[in-house]
């Protein structure tokens, strides 16, 4: 009887220590510190079997209830939609560029609601910028009022912010037949100023217009100028 009851004790011991609250804990530690107590007061196999069938009730409902939990935080979950994203954003977003050449006010204005996309989706609004640039060069007519007002854009963010679809976007448009679009990716490149934006303008073909040739040498000697000063310094 005293084997049955050591093993009978052991199994309870080991299937419910991890589930039990403090108090039942409290007990088993009782019964472990006091073999005694079993041999005088032999258990009651009914009262016993009706009190883990009670726990195991409360166990189960305990796990239903986590498994609701789970299935609710994934039922609430919402992936990110980019075509949601584009067609609650886009329509502002182009308003927004296209305003972006009037005044420097404008230009601000574009670049806040841009960060503003990037802090609510950083992806979403990169994709939402090359959708928008490309849509430029999709039309029947070149659409030289928004193009610019992307380039614009760039302009507010240093060479590796936006990178690498701000400088795919400039290398689209430096071969573009558009004077303005030209002149305004010069100033994007006059902009960044560095090392990498140099070798990119020296694998461009010189401008066939004058006066863009002579902006164009004159951004390449500036900033050639630029990394003669920072080497003897």
């Amino acid at each position: 009887m005293r084997n049955n009851i050591d093993i009978l004790q052991t199994i309870i011991t080991q299937s419910l220590e991890s589930t039990l609250d403090s108090n039942i804990k409290g007990l088993i530690s009782q019964i472990k510190g006091n073999n005694e107590t079993i041999d005088r007061f032999p258990i009651n196999i009914a009262e016993f079997s009706l009190f883990l069938s009670s726990l195991n009730n409360e166990f189960n409902s305990s796990t239903v209830s986590v498994q609701e939990i789970k299935s609710s935080t994934s039922s609430s979950f919402k992936p990110f939609s980019y075509t949601e994203f584009s067609s609650k954003h886009r329509d502002d977003f182009v308003k927004v560029l296209k305003n972006s050449r009037l005044d420097e006010d404008s230009s601000r204005n574009a670049e806040v609601y841009f960060n503003k996309l990037l802090d609510m989706e950083y992806d979403g609004a990169i994709k939402l910028l090359e959708e928008v640039f490309i849509s430029t060069l999709t039309v029947d007519i070149l659409d030289e009022e928004l193009q610019i007002g992307i380039i614009n854009l760039l302009c507010n963010y240093d060479f590796n912010e936006l990178g690498p679809t701000a400088q795919l976007i400039a290398s689209s448009a430096y071969p573009i037949k558009s004077v303005k679009v030209k002149s305004s990716i010069f100033n994007l490149f006059g902009h960044w100023g560095n090392r990498e934006a140099l070798n990119m303008l020296k694998k461009y073909e010189e401008p066939h217009e004058p006066w863009l040739r002579m902006k164009y040498r004159a951004l390449i000697n500036s900033i050639e100028k630029k990394y003669v000063i920072c080497k003897k310094n």
